[in-house]
């Protein structure tokens, strides 16, 4: 699997993805909104980590041990439009950095919700830039009847107090129940959302909130 790209004219599966994509699931990559916190801590048992770590990690915020524990390592077309999606898979993790590992993400939890509990901290931004950033974001969703609600998130492109989502909706980044949790990358001036973003195929993760 290359690192930094993927092999070219190796076909298509279906609709859905191209057969380097459908390799890269089956060697434990995956688009990062698919990492469920479940698949995370099932990896780890895998590993060479101990119990205790296995423990701590299951206590944390799923955003928190995306953005710690899993990293690029490739990226595939995928959906109608061929889009390029970043694919990822859990780090190695060494046993003499465990303590380490645990401190970073413990800090980064308490940062997060920190900034959730300001509502707005994160979300701040000038809003007349034009650059356009590929971020993971947190929205929550009511019922119409108001008794129930649910926490969606995935990726988003943030362009100035506005971001816009795979299926075509926007959200509002300075609405109260908006959070950028990280930012990936910035991307190019002349990048085409439809072109390059927008994927049908996509799903958001959808948590129902008690």
């Amino acid at each position: 699997m290359m690192s930094d790209g993927e092999y070219k004219g190796n076909g298509y599966s279906g609709i859905s993805m191209s057969n380097n994509a459908v390799a890269a699931y089956a060697s434990g990559e995956k688009p990062i909104s698919r990492w469920k916190k479940q698949d995370i801590i099932k990896e780890l048992k895998c590993r060479n980590v101990s119990d205790e770590f296995i423990k701590e990690a299951s206590a944390i915020n799923l955003s928190v041990l995306k953005n710690i524990l899993l990293e690029k390592k490739s990226w595939h077309h995928t959906g109608m439009r061929f889009n390029e999606t970043d694919f990822y898979a859990l780090i190695d993790i060494p046993l003499d950095k465990e303590a380490d590992l645990l401190q970073e993400m413990v800090m980064l939890q308490k940062e997060y919700k920190k900034n959730k509990d300001g509502k707005k901290s994160r979300n701040k931004r000038d809003k007349s830039t034009s650059k356009f950033i590929l971020a993971e974001i947190e929205y929550t969703k009511r019922t119409a009847d108001g008794k129930h609600s649910y926490t969606i998130s995935g990726e988003g492109v943030i362009n100035g107090d506005w971001c816009y989502l795979k299926n075509r909706h926007r959200k509002k980044v300075s609405g109260k129940d908006f959070y950028i949790i990280s930012e990936f990358r910035v991307l190019p001036d002349d990048v085409s959302l439809e072109e390059q973003f927008y994927d049908d195929m996509y799903e958001y993760e959808v948590h129902k909130n008690y």
